[in-house]
């Protein structure tokens, strides 16, 4: 459910919706723009309308998977770390007859981060997945539902206005 009141003042007022403002605006022909008009332009182009969810959910979406992303760039930046010392102590300590165990160990730890990432990957799918046909499910039910749904709008929240 979608209180278009609170899209069309997102779009007016909240800079991540810069350039669907911009779109409304290039259809509209005008630079000033009312809520209403924003509404208007919404309802006769749904185009608009679907990129602003779009850029709803992908900003949604990245708050939410900022955490995963942060651990695998510290698993990738460990390993550079490593690769270096690695290279710093074959040469200080001369440990040429080792070198190839310690790249060995190396490619392998590498081996072993790109796996932890195809996992996560595949944990991610899966749980996209569930959570699609979950949001469905619920659609579903709240449009079955004999009441008047525009109550539970939210029309203003911290994250955004």
């Amino acid at each position: 459910m979608i209180s278009m009141q609170r899209v069309a003042y997102e779009i007016k007022h909240v800079g991540l919706y810069d350039l669907i403002l911009q779109d409304i605006q290039k259809v509209l022909k005008k630079t000033k723009i009312e809520t209403d008009e924003i509404l208007e332009a919404l309802d006769h182009h749904p185009e608009i309308l679907r990129d602003y969810k779009q850029t709803n959910v992908e900003y949604n979406l990245s708050n939410i998977h900022l955490r995963d992303f942060v651990s695998l760039v510290l698993i990738f930046s460990v390993e550079f770390l490593v690769l270096f010392s690695a290279q710093y102590f074959i040469i200080l300590l001369n440990l040429k007859e080792w070198q190839w165990q310690i790249y060995g160990f190396f490619a392998l730890s590498i081996v072993i981060a790109f796996l932890y990432a195809k996992k996560q990957q595949k944990l991610y799918a899966d749980n996209a997945a569930v959570f699609e046909q979950l949001y469905r499910e619920t659609e579903q039910l709240i449009d079955e539902l004999p009441i008047d749904k525009t109550a539970f709008f939210i029309n203003e929240c911290e994250e955004h206005i």
